[in-house]
């Protein structure tokens, strides 16, 4: 492969001051090299209107080392005096506290103008529409203050913080600056962050890096896997791109005679609000086998195609042109959509336009010059404020780039091998050994705090080719799946009915690796009733079809601006430091796949669950002060019809059409207890039920239950005995604390002490229970069950399909010792206890559910969710 450069004068990828900023050196007269004293050259000629064009004519002329770094510290006037004074009060402010100051800075209109005219480094990096999300303050002679908020309660630096502008007079509101950090710069300082070397993504420096990351891949064994050479494994067409120079492309069908399979690349991409302006059609199918005109391209095509050229690779799939768009029913679309896996699996490199909302956009973007290297300014001897370094994928769990906003591009980043993205302020590299920037060639491992929010909030290509090929426990992969589903349900499709398809090939790609275990419309057979608490985020945002997939798959649920960002997505439930008490036992799922070619793609309506736990019939009305709901449970007993009432059950409904009406009727359905080792509180967690007719024969139907949330039930131990604790602290202390461990007679030590007191109580209590086998942490016993032997898994999987764990207890009214039932959970309970009551009642009168039927008699019931 040959290391050619990039293409300097591509016109597309100009902005509109190239007359000003042109990076011909032909076209201006000389300008001497600046030295580091002299920033400046000695007088600007009249084509170097601003500071701006001064560094990007140098950059352009003498590369970027030429440029000297004083030059990408300039302040202005306003600024210089202001970061002066915080200086001064930085010198004797503590590490280990939060640093807070506020100073006097300018008007609103001398900061536009600054900004404006390219002569601060510090305002133009904020101020200039594109560069940042936060607003710009209005025009006016209003005045600003500048204030800087840091500190993390660590004993020395890195600190982080923000800087702040107040429009004085005009409210409280303030407008984000920037993120910002504290450094210190000693003799220990490596200095590791790097910057992009040209003001265009389109220049030699920034194809020089792409150009290192891809030979330094080649010797990862990861990320160089044998390509198949099985046709059903292939993409049906492929554009062959020919050589530089070239006027046009082909598509060429892969399962034609003579046809050589050698490397293709990949192209992800936004379509954009219109779609893209040529697609593969019925119409222009023989037309497109015959050339396309580079000309008809898009720019992002183009572009495209001119980097496959230069590396050599001799085709490309785009998918509007490689998948006809209007064959009948569908079907090329629904045939090669099964392949995802394999087409991007397969690809040498994917390369993808992250900062283009179209195809129109390109992948190349121009760059602000004060942008290019991060400004950073003295505040102490060795000490210095700088900008904190934001990735474009995450910014605080919000992704920049708005390729990145697309719920189709996420399997795209997940399965091919490598990835290029084009963003706005930098290229970012991702194999499956590897994760890195211009900013941070190397890697980001070594520079965790930059990634922090990504591996929070997100999964990628390293992260998911350890899950994939690591020894992990099951576990851990449906903890992965989750963070994934996580992400995917931020994202927006164009059509709904993609919402199952778009990630069948990561579903395929984790199946293949996940033995013994099945895949039900979005979520795994492993731990079911577990995953089935999953809960919508997004409240008020989201609809169901039940077209798309199941009530009780996560899938059904549709944001309604599917064309806007969503902030929240789903979140299932986390149990990785708890000790769970399991009410619930799935028996049976059944899920048929539309097609026969993709098992893990869109499900044909009818799909259910079989389960087997506590369930009531009750009636939720809100509780506006508390925002939570009281359910009313009628209980048909010895002495008539009355009302019984639980209290503050949290409800996370579905879709923003249920739960509108007070006095909702629903089936409440607990599915295990948590309790955690270090906090004093436990959670019942179920899910909310509505009734629903689905049809049986011709003109017959049949009662069954369609999810609509999830709620909540919980004891708070501090809050429940806060009163008693303090009412009788001084006995409860004299008989079951020692006072010479630390109590004092003052009122704060025996506070404390009285907290102590109650979280030891109540760590004993839950270590006895969990002694008995009543709580247990899952995943430890599976391990312990099954131990290290594929075979042993396997045979406890063919017995228990769904991982229920151990032989369900279905004593509800006397679970635990009655003592430590009322201490610990007097709620949960008095909850449990009701629908044992309650169904014991209803058996005993032989009043059946008109749903559940008459069940155990215990609170328990056999039923299925569609």
């Amino acid at each position: 492969m040959t290391t050619p450069a990039m293409d300097t004068t591509d016109e597309t990828a100009e902005s509109s001051r190239s007359a000003e900023t042109s990076h011909r050196p032909s076209a201006l007269p000389e300008v001497s090299k600046p030295n580091s004293e002299s920033p400046w050259p000695s007088a600007l000629p009249p084509y170097l209107r601003s500071y701006e064009a001064y560094i990007e004519y140098c950059m352009a002329r003498f590369e970027h080392e030429g440029v000297p770094k004083a030059a990408y510290e300039r302040l202005c006037a306003s600024c210089t005096a202001a970061f002066k004074i915080l200086s001064e009060a930085f010198v004797d402010c503590n590490w280990t506290e939060s640093w807070n100051k506020e100073v006097p800075f300018c008007s609103v209109n001398q900061f536009l103008r600054s900004a404006s005219e390219g002569n601060c480094h510090h305002h133009i990096l904020r101020a200039e529409s594109g560069e940042s999300d936060v607003d710009t303050p209005e025009p006016g002679d209003a005045a600003l203050r500048l204030q800087i908020i840091s500190g993390n309660g660590l004993a020395e630096p890195p600190l982080t913080g923000s800087l702040y502008l107040h429009c004085v007079g005009r409210g409280k509101g303030k407008v984000t600056l920037a993120n910002i950090g504290i450094e210190v710069k000693d003799e220990h300082y490596s200095g590791a962050r790097g910057s992009p070397t040209s003001v265009i993504t389109a220049r030699d420096g920034s194809w020089n890096q792409a150009i290192k990351w891809m030979e330094n891949c080649r010797s990862h064994p990861l990320c160089n896997a044998v390509q198949t050479t099985l046709q059903d494994k292939w993409p049906a067409r492929l554009v062959a791109v020919g050589t530089p120079g070239d006027t046009y492309v082909r598509v060429c069908e892969t399962s034609r005679d003579g046809f050589a399979k050698e490397p293709y690349m990949t192209l992800s991409h936004c379509w954009g609000k219109n779609g893209v302006p040529i697609r593969l059609l019925e119409e222009n199918y023989a037309r497109f086998l015959d050339g396309i005109q580079l000309r008809e391209l898009p720019n992002t095509f183009r572009d495209a195609i001119e980097l496959t050229r230069k590396l050599e690779i001799p085709y490309i799939w785009i998918d509007c042109l490689c998948i006809i768009q209007d064959s009948p029913g569908n079907q090329d679309w629904t045939r090669e959509s099964a392949k995802m896996q394999e087409v991007y699996r397969n690809s040498f490199l994917n390369l993808a336009a992250g900062a283009s909302s179209d195809s129109n956009g390109g992948l190349f973007k121009r760059r602000y010059p004060l942008s290019v290297v991060p400004w950073s300014v003295p505040v102490a001897e060795n000490v210095y404020l700088t900008s904190m370094y934001t990735n474009e994928h995450f910014i605080y769990g919000v992704p920049k780039l708005i390729l990145s906003t697309r719920g189709w591009v996420l399997q795209e980043q997940l399965l091919a091998r490598r990835a290029l993205t084009f963003g706005q302020a930098e290229l970012h590299w991702e194999c499956s050994t590897c994760q890195a920037s211009e900013s941070f060639p190397d890697s980001y491992e070594k520079h965790v705090f930059t990634n922090l929010w990504m591996m929070e909030t997100g999964i990628f290509r390293p992260a998911w080719e350890n899950l994939l090929n690591g020894k992990l426990v099951d576990t851990d992969r449906q903890r992965a799946w989750n963070r994934l589903i996580k992400t995917y349900t931020r994202r927006s499709l164009t059509m709904p009915s993609d919402r199952l398809v778009a990630i069948s090939g990561l579903a395929e790609q984790l199946s293949s690796r996940w033995s013994g275990i099945t895949y039900l419309a979005g979520l795994w057979s492993y731990r079911l009733i577990h995953g089935l608490l999953w809960y919508n985020e997004a409240k008020g945002q989201s609809i169901r079809d039940m077209e798309v997939a199941p009530s009780w798959s996560w899938a059904s649920l549709i944001h309604e601006r599917q064309l806007k960002r969503p902030l929240y997505g789903l979140k299932g439930h986390e149990d990785r430091l708890e000790w769970i008490d399991v009410l619930a036992e799935a028996l049976d799922a059944c899920v048929t796949p539309k097609t026969t070619t993709n098992p893990f793609g869109p499900v044909a309506c009818g799909g259910s669950i079989k389960l087997r736990s506590p369930i009531i019939r009750g009636k939720l009305a809100r509780n506006y002060q508390r925002y939570t709901c009281n359910l009313a449970i009628e209980d048909n007993g010895n002495l008539g019809t009355s009302t019984l009432l639980i209290k503050d059950v949290e409800v996370k409904w579905d879709d923003i059409n249920d739960g509108k009406a007070d006095l909702e009727e629903v089936y409440i359905a607990p599915f295990e207890i948590v309790a955690h080792d270090s906090y004093d509180w436990a959670v019942a967690h179920g899910l909310v039920f509505l009734k629903t007719t689905v049809p049986l024969l011709p003109g017959r139907t049949q009662w069954r239950l369609r999810r609509a949330g999830y709620f909540e039930l919980g004891d708070d131990y501090f809050c429940v005995h806060s009163e008693d604790w303090f009412m009788k602290g001084d006995e409860r202390l004299s008989s079951d604390y020692d006072s010479d461990n630390g109590c004092h007679d003052n009122g704060s030590d025996r506070n404390r002490a009285d907290v102590l007191y109650r979280a030891m109580r109540w760590k004993r209590d839950i270590d006895k229970l969990k002694r008995k086998g009543l709580f247990r942490h899952l995943d430890s016993w599976f391990a312990g069950k099954v131990g290290d032997s594929p075979e042993e898994r396997m045979n406890y999987l063919r017995r228990d399909p769904y991982f229920n764990g151990p032989p369900l207890n279905t004593n509800l009214e006397n679970r635990y010792p009655p003592k430590m039932w009322k201490r610990l959970f007097p709620h949960i309970s008095h909850f449990l206890e009701t629908i044992a009551q309650v169904a014991r009642n209803n058996k005993a009168n032989g009043t059946p559910d008109p749903v559940l039927g008459l069940g155990e008699g215990n609170g328990y019931y056999t039923y299925e969710i569609v």
